[in-house]
Order: structure tokens, then C-alpha cells, then sequence
């Protein structure tokens, strides 16, 4: 089995030659493929980069296609290079031989496994996208805006966002964190890739969507623990990164879960609302050093 890993960047910074030089070290046990696949980055990442590893493929996109459409860009060369296993992986990522041996372990066991996962660990502990069922409508509503943080939401969080310690290795999922997640190249051509309809997030919840109706099963290898410290790339856009979301769950519920017109423009009114904090705290700081922020509350 041959394995073909994808970094994608965008102004990583200096993470991402760390993330690479971790990635290198893990999979040389392993006939690999490594690419990087940047998307128009205007920081010095990608020189530092090639100043480290020359020998290491660089394909520069001329613009910022998103993250569905620069990862196929470079799925595509892994693919014609004859890669059996495809992983994707986050400038931000930084994971060790036994967690990425795990992780191919856990995939190659179950045949009809599409996809696999592990577990992403940030300052707070594992995260909680980890490993998530189907969000219901509700779950949606409420989970993935502000009102999350709200205690009478715990029964929703408790039954949409899995417990990793509750799970055996190997157990079936509805979805896994894309921060780093390893695809059965056979698989990954039969949805054809990721969905090129969204430029950022959501790729997982319409990955797993796409999976489940081609008959593949997405895994979670609780054995595959690894370091991500989350919105490396896109802390440098906080107001579009929250338009990308709701462009991205708008397709999400209007191609997966059926919305029609009147209920997804009442959807988004709610996410705009509801986002004003966060799109005046983006515009302030374009003013107002940081330090001036720090008790403006998201």
C-alpha cells in the first residue's frame, strides 16, 4: 500500500515546515508520497519551506481555491502517482509514528471503511469534533452557534458529539474532525473527492454524507491521537471565515437535508444575527490594538 499525504496551506507561517518535518518522520515506515499544496500565500511559509526540505513537491495554486478544491488539486497528484491511501492533513498538525501507524491500522482492518480519523488534541484537550453522529436539524441549530454554551444544550452536545474514551478502536461514526483524516483512494474517487461546492468548513459533515450513500463506513481510531492547534490559517480572516461557514451549511442543508427557500433564508438571518459580535470584534481589530479587545466578549 502506497501512502500520499496532502498539506494544504495558506500564511501557515513556520507551522507548516514543523507539520511537514512531523509527517515525514511518521510515515517512513511507509512507501509515501508527501505534497504541499498552497493556496496563494502571501506570508514567508512557503520559502521557509523549500529553505528546509527542497526536495519535498510544492504545487502553488495562483489563488486561494478553498479547502475542497486545493485538496483535490492535491489528491489529484497523489492519485496519478499511484497512492492506495490518501491523508489529509492541516499545516497545523503535528502527529507521531505510532498515532499515524494507528490511524492506517484502523482503515486497512475494515474493508469497507471510506475514511478514518483520530483524535485531535488542542490546549483544551481532545476535541469535541473528534468523532460526531448526524446533527438532527435541531442539533444544527443549536450546536454549531453560540447558544452551544448554553447549559440546558448539554443533552444535545452529549448525544451529537461523541465521547472518544466510550468508543472501541475502529467503531463506526457518522463523522471525523478534518484536521487530519486518511481516505481509501478507492473510496475518495467514487465520491469524487471533496465536495467543491464550499470553500471552508462543513467538508466533513457533506464528506461523511457522501461516504454513507456510496455504501463506505467512516472509523475512528482512538489510537491515533494527534496535536492541532486549530485555525492556524484561518485566525488571519475571523469575519469571512464565518460568511465561508454560512455559505457552506446553507449547500449543507439544502442539498443533504432537503431546506427549502424560505426556511434557509430564515436560517441564515439567525446566523448573521447572531454572528454581529464577532463581525464587530473582526472590524474593531482592523482599529484598535489587541490589548484594547481583550474584554470584548465573541
Amino acid at each position: 500500500m502506497k501512502l500520499g499525504i496532502c498539506v494544504l496551506n495558506w500564511n501557515a507561517g513556520p507551522v507548516l515546515t514543523e507539520s511537514v518535518e512531523s509527517l515525514l518522520d511518521a510515515s517512513r515506515l511507509f512507501v509515501s508520497d508527501l505534497v504541499v499544496v498552497d493556496n496563494d500565500s502571501r506570508d514567508a511559509s512557503v520559502a521557509q519551506f523549500r529553505e528546509r526540505f527542497p526536495e519535498v513537491q510544492v504545487i502553488e495554486n495562483p489563488s486561494n481555491l478553498g479547502y475542497a478544491r486545493g485538496n483535490n488539486v492535491g489528491a489529484r497528484h497523489l492519485l496519478d502517482h499511484g497512492c492506495d491511501l490518501l491523508l489529509f492533513a492541516n499545516p497545523d498538525v503535528i502527529v507521531g509514528e505510532a498515532a499515524l501507524s494507528a490511524l492506517i491500522r484502523t482503515l486497512e482492518a475494515v474493508l469497507d471503511a471510506g475514511c478514518c480519523g483520530g483524535l485531535p488534541i488542542n490546549s483544551k484537550g481532545i476535541s469535541r469534533a473528534a468523532c460526531r453522529t448526524k446533527p438532527s436539524l435541531l442539533e444544527k441549530f443549536v450546536l454549531y452557534s453560540p447558544l452551544s454554551y448554553l447549559p440546558m444544550t448539554r443533552p444535545l452536545r452529549r448525544r451529537h458529539y461523541l465521547e472518544p474514551d466510550s468508543l472501541d478502536d475502529g467503531s463506526p461514526v457518522f463523522a471525523i474532525s478534518g484536521a487530519m483524516v486518511l481516505f481509501r483512494a478507492a473510496a475518495f474517487h467514487q465520491i469524487g473527492g471533496f465536495d467543491e461546492a464550499t470553500f471552508l468548513y462543513e467538508e466533513e459533515l457533506i464528506a461523511a454524507e457522501r461516504l454513507a450513500a456510496a455504501g463506505w463506513k467512516t472509523l475512528i481510531s482512538t489510537s491515533c491521537r494527534y496535536f492541532h492547534s486549530e485555525a492556524h490559517s484561518s485566525r488571519h480572516m475571523p469575519y469571512r471565515r464565518r460568511l465561508h461557514f454560512i455559505h457552506s451549511e446553507q449547500y449543507l442543508l439544502r442539498r443533504y437535508y432537503r431546506l427549502n427557500t424560505a426556511a434557509l433564508l430564515l436560517w441564515r438571518l439567525y446566523r448573521h444575527l447572531e454572528s454581529i459580535p464577532a463581525y464587530t470584534k473582526a472590524f474593531l481589530q482592523r482599529f484598535i490594538p489587541g490589548p484594547a479587545l481583550a474584554g470584548f466578549k465573541r
